[in-house]
């Protein structure tokens, strides 16, 4: 482990980042293994609004990743590589160049304007700062990851650019953000610093080969610049990730990119920026990279602070950040040095992420208990309960117990354990009054570790056909007809024709009846290998693989183990026992002993599908072994086909475009042999785990995205509403884990196990159908979550009113930049404010918590409960509500006055709007003298700005009662109010001195319309420019965009060419509305707005006039507040 990272952990960077020792080798030559990459790196242009630029802008160009001159050269070996010990090399020094500056910030990625570095672990779906920023570039990067074109593996990486198609505005910038670099993570746990540190370098290098390709285009244009670059906290929303380690490895790979670069002659990256939303993340970063600037001096200039940004939040509601939807749970097999077999348990989740070492009970225990459970179709919850106590450590059953989805990834020799079966019920009565099994309230979902599987995989899509298989037929007389099988791919064909159609074929090989033949090899085979197959679903008999030692270790003991099942009262031996000794002990004592045993305890087990269950006279470990010979057996195992043939890994690896999904229904094809169970390595006699040669793993191993498998005898019933479950939820746009989900409950009974029998495996957000738009099963799992149980699981963390005040902080952020659903916000803000403000212990009698309220009702546009909250907050006997409060009462006091005068002057009634007009002078009024009163102790450029808001509002109100001298006389005010404030804002140097100026210039052009005067203004518009952040490379926020808009506007009122830009202006409007829809924030953009362009119209020509009434009905439209109702 080399010198920053072994620091990095004692100073408590660490987590379960420690990286192996052909990590640390690995990375001490990224130089020369640059071009490892995948020799290509996808280009995506993607328009920066979805809204004008139809999904074919987002055209893909494949550019050759030429790291050529930088390998050809000799560089230093990077910081990293250099062990405890070592020294650096001769010439590092010198040839390290300048330092990389590198910032946390602490903000929103809706608000980066540099090209935005993020990373993807294996998936179909994109979640937090990817879904952000896939939103923000039209849809480009789901769009690619549906077409199959986006970076999974490690050293991937794909850009995407920004293209400014809808430049509309001529004072807009160019779009936010630039472009994204997507860095492929591989699987997630998997992730090492070492080699995020090399996918970061890669995707840095494929942003500065953009930059210079796009530079070799302009001929005599000089090279590129050095550009800055954003970065999230790549692979820190996994396990095994904290963010300081990501922080770290980041800095590094930009670092080393950087070397790589300068050899080249292509663009470095002058700053790196991590932008983290949660302020402890970001801490946690900024402290990491302290002490990496620190441990290698002269090569970070690190910023002595975290900078805050808009849209920032102090910390996850939950005590854990997860970046998936999903926990993971992890139980991999480690052997000691004297044998003894544990599982290592890895938990990550939003409650909990931990790492606990457990010894696992007496192997022979743990296999004689997975042997009773899957013998017979029987229910036995007592077992489930047994292992789940066996298996589970204590520290973790809790995390376990209240878990809602729940990905479970296994090695081989955990993969036999019935996880499914698992109750983590103390005794059959303590149900909690959810008597269903663990696996269905978690939605268990199994994932393969393996090291195994093919690097490039080409999948059909999902428009691509489905094949059904139903019981194929066998010459062999131990494999009788399936009518249970047969009846489910019947159902299964006529659910699937029924809702698809003619729009994807559905082929279903069956017999017609119960006893006609079924389907043989060569037309299963044939018709499998001359079609490309979404969905491949067979139903039939299946037998496992067989080593060929085993095979005749078997053969060898036929005599023995005849006489045995004779002296046993049974015609076939017991299959366990059989197996045990033939396959995994291997010698002919062996055998015969296991199947001494199997008979004595054996017997003829019933199947649904006939007699070919675990322990049945069809048995592959039982009967099997009284009929094999090497000759006949094989390595070969699978579907049970005719002329002892079978359908296996080998023909469909034979596929050139595998399938998505693939369901094997048959008894033994995802079962792994209990002697397998924590074992690390396999027996001797046998060259690869047991699990490694079923199907279900083979396929997983040649890359079928999900698979369903029976991992023991099924019942006909209980099978069939499995399979019919599963696909009509599928068909009705659910993910692979809900369908899942769905299915186990249909088939769940409590005197029946079938619905644990089915092993479910692969990516939990697949979906059946392509994704046009927003995923509808994840719009219907949002909506299910709004009911009362969901919100009070989402918020059962809430232990305090720190607690509760981050709830509510996080909704406010919510509201203000990210989420359109103002409804389902409100119900949050409901659910809280019933179960918290005003029920025991009642935390909304605290002065800060109404305040919080108070600030959240305001931001869903909610101006009665925002007054309401306030003057409770500022009322509290604790004195917590800030001053801030008092003067947001006044704002939202004197826009709901505002409000409800424009109501009553719609209604055209004079009876409603006089008293309207009274009450809101009589208000508004009132707040300038306590406004006057507070701004002559403390004057600021905030609260003399508030002054003349208040005074633009009773203008706009004197408009309405038509008293014109009142009007003018008001705008008058404004105007000084206005002009105060932006005195004292340039004296006190406020950044946001400019909208300032933009009120005041409205106040004046207002005026000059009412005086019939004309006006010059071309030197304040230039100011205003100048000064918005934007041009001074400040924070944006949606004021500083907004700015240019009204600019835009003002500027074509006071010019008289409104008619000739506004279909320009709404469109540009309409896109800042789209990207920032907050109802509080096109309030304000709406009363600004109204005060100027209701004065134009009423004296602007008929173009004019009309444009301006246009552009005000769409504001209006934004600023309208969604009816909540009372709290």
């Amino acid at each position: 482990m080399d010198v920053q990272q072994d620091a990095a952990q004692s100073a408590g960077a660490g987590g379960t980042g420690a990286e192996s020792d052909a990590d640390v080798a690995g990375a001490a030559d990224l130089a020369a293994e640059s071009s490892d990459a995948k020799g290509v790196t996808d280009v995506g242009v993607a328009p920066s609004m979805r809204a004008e630029a139809p999904p074919s802008s987002a055209e893909s160009i494949e550019i050759e990743t030429a790291t050529a001159a930088a390998s050809a050269t000799t560089l230093p070996a990077p910081t990293r590589g250099l062990s405890l010990g070592q020294t650096r090399p001769a010439g590092a020094s010198a040839d390290r160049g300048a330092p990389l500056k590198v910032e946390v910030v602490n903000a929103n990625l809706r608000f980066v304007e540099e090209p935005v570095l993020v990373g993807h672990y294996r998936g179909s779906v994109l979640a937090g700062a990817e879904a952000v920023l896939d939103w923000l570039l039209g849809s480009a990067m789901s769009t690619s990851i549906r077409l199959g074109r986006y970076p999974q593996e490690l050293k991937a990486q794909q850009i995407f650019v920004n293209a400014p198609v809808d430049r509309t505005n001529p004072l807009r910038d160019v779009p936010r953000p630039k472009g994204v670099v997507v860095a492929g993570l591989g699987d997630e746990g998997h992730l090492r610093v070492s080699g995020l540190a090399t996918a970061v370098r890669l995707g840095v290098i494929a942003w500065a080969q953009h930059l210079a390709e796009a530079a070799r285009t302009l001929d005599g244009t000089p090279p590129p610049p050095p550009f800055e670059l954003a970065a999230t906290l790549i692979g820190s929303g996994g396990t095994g990730m904290t963010p300081g380690l990501a922080a770290r490895s980041v800095a590094e790979g930009v670092y080393e990119a950087n070397r790589l670069l300068k050899a080249a002659g292509w663009p470095q990256v002058e700053q790196l920026s991590l932008v983290e939303l949660f302020l402890d993340r970001a801490t946690e970063a900024w402290r990491s990279l302290q002490l990496l600037s620190k441990t290698s001096p002269g090569c970070y200039e690190v910023r002595g602070y975290v900078r805050g940004g808009p849209g920032a939040l102090l910390r996850p509601l939950d005590s854990s950040y997860r970046g998936a939807d999903f926990d993971l749970f992890t139980a991999s097999t480690q052997i000691d040095e004297d044998g003894g077999a544990s599982i290592v348990y890895t938990l990550d989740t939003r409650r909990a992420r931990t790492e606990v070492r457990a010894v696992a009970a007496q192997g022979r225990l743990l296999q004689e208990l997975v042997s009773v459970a899957s013998s017979n179709t029987g229910n036995d919850d007592s077992i489930g309960r047994t292992l789940f106590k066996l298996l589970v450590p204590v520290e973790m059953r809790p995390f376990l117990d209240g878990a809602s989805e729940m990905q479970l990834e296994l090695d081989a020799g955990t993969a036999g354990i019935p996880w499914e079966l698992l109750d983590s019920r103390r005794d059959a009565d303590s149900a909690g009054g959810d008597h269903k099994p663990w696996a269905i309230r978690a939605k268990l979902l199994r994932k393969l570790r393996t090291q195994e599987f093919r690097r490039q995989v080409d999948e059909t899509g999902r428009r691509a056909p489905i094949l059904l298989i139903g019981d194929p037929s066998s010459d062999d007389p131990r494999y009788p007809l399936l009518p249970g099988a047969r009846r489910e791919v019947r159902e299964v064909a006529a659910l699937l024709q029924g809702s698809l159609g003619n729009t994807r074929g559905v082929t279903a090989l069956v017999g017609a009846t119960d006893t006609e033949r079924g389907p043989d090899a060569r037309q299963i085979v044939v018709r499998l290998l001359d079609n490309d197959w979404s969905v491949v679903h067979i139903a039939g008999h299946g037998q496992p693989a067989m080593d060929r030692a085993a095979a005749a270790a078997v053969a060898a003991n036929r005599a023995v183990a005849a006489a045995a099942a004779a002296r046993g009262g049974g015609a076939f031996v017991g299959g366990a026992g059989a197996m045990n000794g033939a396959a995994f002990n291997g010698g002919a004592n062996a055998a015969a002993g296991a199947a001494l045993n199997g008979a004595n305890g054996g017997g003829q087990g019933a199947g649904p599908y006939g007699s070919y269950g675990p322990y049945g006279p069809y048995s592959p470990y039982g009967g099997y072994g009284l009929q094999a010979t090497p000759e006949t057996a094989s390595r070969a195992g699978g579907v049970v086909l005719s002329n002892g043939t079978f359908l296996g890994a080998d023909e469909f690896a034979k596929m050139q475009r595998v399938p998505e999904l693939v369901f094997i229904n048959c008894c033994y094809l995802a079962r792994s042999d209990p002697g397998s169970l924590l074992n690390a390595e396999p027996p001797p006699s046998i060259h690869r785990p047991y699990f490694a040669a079923s199907v279900a793993d083979a396929l997983i191993r040649i890359g079928v995205r999900c698979v369903v498998a029976a991992g023991w005898a099924v019942d006909d019933d209980a099978a069939s509403k499995f399979a019919t479950s599963f696909y009509r939820a599928l068909l009705d746009g659910r993910r692979f884990v809900d369908a899942v989900a769905v299915a186990r409950e249909a088939a769940w009974t409590p005197a029946n196990n079938t619905w644990a029998a089915y092993q479910c495996y692969g990516d939990p957000d697949w979906c059946l159908h392509e994704r046009t738009g927003p995923d509808e099963s994840q719009a219907d799992e949002h909506a299910q979550r709004d009911d009362d149980a969901a919100l009070a699981a989402d918020y059962a963390c809430i232990a305090s009113s720190h607690g509760l005040l981050i709830a509510l902080e996080q909704i406010q952020t919510e509201l203000r930049v990210n989420s359109a659903d103002v409804a389902a916000s409100v119900r949050r803000l409901r659910f809280l404010h019933r179960n918290y403000a005003t029920t025991p212990p009642y935390w909304g009698r605290m002065g800060a918590v109404a305040e919080a309220f108070a600030t959240a009702w305001k931001e869903a546009g909610s101006l009665e409960q925002a007054v309401e909250f306030y003057r409770q907050a500022l009322a509290a006997n604790d004195c917590t509500a800030t001053m801030y409060a008092a003067e947001q009462l006044i704002r939202s006091q004197v826009r709901l006055a505002l409000q409800r005068v424009r109501t009553a002057s719609a209604s055209g009634s004079a009876a409603l709007l006089q008293p309207a007009v009274d009450a809101a002078r009589k208000l508004l009024c009132a707040a300038l003298a306590s406004l006057a009163q507070l701004v002559a102790m403390f004057p600021t450029m905030d609260r003399l700005s508030l002054c003349g808001a208040v005074s633009k509002r009773l203008a706009m109100i004197e408009r309405h009662a038509g008293c014109r001298d009142a009007e003018v006389a008001a705008i008058a005010q404004a105007m000084g109010h206005y002009q105060a404030a932006e005195a004292a804002g340039v004296a006190s140097d406020n950044g946001d001195v400019y909208y300032v100026r933009i009120n005041r210039c409205a106040a004046e052009l207002v005026s000059h319309l009412a005086a019939a005067q004309a006006g010059d203004y071309a030197a304040d518009w230039t100011r205003i420019v100048d000064a918005l952040p934007e041009r001074v490379s400040a924070e944006p926020d949606f004021w500083s965009r907004a700015a240019r808009s009204e600019v835009w506007i003002f500027q074509c009122v006071a010019e008289r060419t409104l008619a000739l830009n506004s279909a320009l202006i709404a469109l540009d409007l309409m896109q800042l509305q789209r990207r920032l829809p907050a109802a509080a924030y096109w309030m304000s953009v709406y009363d600004h707005c109204d005060f100027v362009l209701s004065e134009y119209a009423r004296r602007a020509e008929p173009p004019e006039a009309d444009a301006a009434r246009s552009l005000l009905a769409n504001l209006e439209a934004w600023a309208a507040p969604v009816p909540v109702g009372g709290a």
